[in-house]
């Protein structure tokens, strides 16, 4: 991921949107995950919201990261 947007900021973007302030929402929670893959299985919902976990944790440090060597780049 660091690589497509240090990418798209060598073509000149400079106002990125980015999940990494809000991140995934707990996935588990959405319709079709409880309906679909969980069925009434509460611990399927509770693994799904905790693999969201680390994906955000790793999306916030990547966007920290980004930013330092971007300064003129805005994660919106």
């Amino acid at each position: 991921m660091a690589c497509k947007i240090k990418r798209l900021y060598r073509f000149g973007a400079r106002k990125l949107n980015c999940l990494a302030w809000t991140g995934l929402v707990p996935l588990g929670s959405i319709p079709y995950a409880s309906s679909t893959l969980c069925r009434k299985n509460l611990s399927c919902v509770a693994n799904i919201n905790n693999a969201v976990q680390p994906f955000n944790a790793g999306l916030f440090s990547l966007v920290h990261q980004l930013h330092k060597k971007l300064n003129d780049a805005r994660f919106i």
